[in-house]
């Protein structure tokens, strides 16, 4: 009897782990069913998420991953963007930079982005920097005589940028190149070293040696008593340099050399 009781205590014991099975099978069946899916993490997601100094940039885009106040190196120098004073290293410190992180520019004068190296007009007036080279304008000022109107608005382009007639709020006293005559007065009103060329051959009288083109020197000039910016001292219709006599309107020619005219 009591071998009889054994074994149906066994079949009990079975029926109820094979019961117990079959629930947690069904649980497990139902919990597959669920809208929510498990991703099973893998290294490479791991890694792309793992920001060692929780700066907010994960480490495979950290070129600092331990240094929570750095994460860019521009010229790949070693030292990050945050501490370096020249991120472009391009010899210019950032403070002075206008693109600090391109090392092919340095400055933008008229702030449109792109640097002066690559920008076809610097100053933005309208006028490409080579056209302002022939023109003679500036090309890093889009109004070269400061008379109010940018020089490719101005009423007569081949005045060069300095239109002073027409400019009713220049009055014609600019002055272009700063030498203290004003353009209209200036016969070189882009070069600050010359203002007069009496004689007209181009050349300024700071440079030319004969001033007058007399055929006298400046230096004989001097030398002589003569007005070197006058080709016909005396006024007798003879130039200085032909006049045997420049200062004596009475006399110009000594034939026999004895120092009296004729």
């Amino acid at each position: 009897m009591k071998k009889k009781n054994s074994s149906n205590e066994r079949k009990l014991i079975q029926n109820n782990a094979s019961l117990s099975f079959c629930l947690a099978l069904a649980f497990a069946l139902s919990a597959c069913s669920s809208t929510d899916e498990f991703v099973q993490p893998t290294e490479s997601n791991s890694r792309s998420s793992l920001d060692s100094d929780a700066d907010g940039v994960p480490d495979i885009y950290d070129a600092f991953p331990y240094d929570e106040s750095e994460h860019t190196d521009t010229d790949g120098d070693g030292t990050g963007d945050n501490a370096d004073l020249d991120d472009d290293n391009d010899g210019v410190n950032d403070a002075q930079d206008d693109l600090p992180f391109d090392p092919t520019e340095t400055v933008d004068t008229d702030g449109d982005g792109a640097g002066n190296n690559a920008d076809l007009d610097d100053d933005n007036d309208g006028i490409p920097d080579t056209q302002e080279l022939l023109l003679g304008t500036d090309s890093l000022l889009s109004n070269t005589d400061n008379d109010a109107t940018n020089d490719s608005a101005e009423a007569s382009p081949p005045d060069n940028g300095h239109n002073n007639a027409e400019s009713s709020t220049d009055n014609g006293t600019s002055d272009y190149d700063a030498d203290g005559v004003p353009d209209k007065d200036d016969a070189f009103p882009q070069d600050c070293s010359e203002s007069e060329d009496t004689d007209g051959d181009g050349i300024g009288n700071n440079e030319d040696t004969d001033d007058d083109n007399d055929g006298l020197t400046d230096t004989e000039e001097d030398n002589l008593g003569t007005d070197p910016l006058d080709p016909d001292t005396d006024d007798d219709g003879i130039n200085d340099g032909q006049d045997e006599f420049p200062l004596d309107p009475n006399e110009d020619t000594d034939s026999d050399g004895d120092g009296v005219g004729d």
